[in-house]
């Protein structure tokens, strides 16, 4: 798979790791001449066109500093693939375990950066679905520059009264009253 060019444009470079629907690579844009990001998802896998169309719908619309980019979407074969900006930092998960306990001047700067986005997200009525620290990408550990990534589970808050349930895209990370909700209601 590295000496063939994905799309004619970019040659994968290793694997960053996975999630339940795919994978997600290091891949080199040869048009552009820099590193990206490449999403692989495996349609196979159970997860249907219009999930992967509303990511990268959602990116597509949401253009802020700390949400991370997306360069283009294609398919080929059964497999999706998103390219984004490729951030070498790894997530805050990486980060805290990495690093451990952080300075209260750091957390300060990390929630600061995280309220922004969240506020932006608000602002234009989105739901990310899935937030979680390996979803929040560190651009600069010293100034907590971040990118929010992963909005597979993203939609509309005026359609969350129209869903008829809610896929809870990592289970361990909600809250019982939320998750009770999603059935309740």
């Amino acid at each position: 798979m590295a000496t063939n060019l994905l799309n004619n444009r970019y040659a994968v470079l290793e694997k960053l790791g996975e999630g339940t629907f795919g994978q997600v690579f290091r891949c080199w844009d040869h048009r552009n001449h820099k590193e990206m990001a490449l999403k692989m998802i495996d349609s196979t896998l159970s997860v249907t066109d219009a999930e992967v169309y509303n990511e990268a719908g959602f990116l597509k619309m949401l253009r802020h500093k700390s949400i991370i980019r997306l360069e283009e979407n294609f398919v080929v074969g059964d497999y999706h693939y998103l390219v984004l900006d490729y951030i070498n930092a790894g997530s805050l998960f990486d980060v805290v375990n990495s690093n451990g306990a952080f300075t209260l001047s750091s957390v300060k700067r990390y929630a600061r950066s995280l309220m922004e986005v969240l506020a932006f997200l608000k602002k234009n009525g989105v739901v990310h679905g899935d937030l979680k620290l390996e979803n929040i990408l560190v651009k600069d550990h010293h100034t907590a520059a971040i990118r929010l990534a992963d909005f597979g589970g993203s939609f509309f808050e005026s359609e969350f009264r129209k869903l008829h349930f809610i896929y809870i895209y990592t289970h361990h990370h909600i809250s019982k009253y939320s998750y009770r909700s999603c059935y309740l209601e």
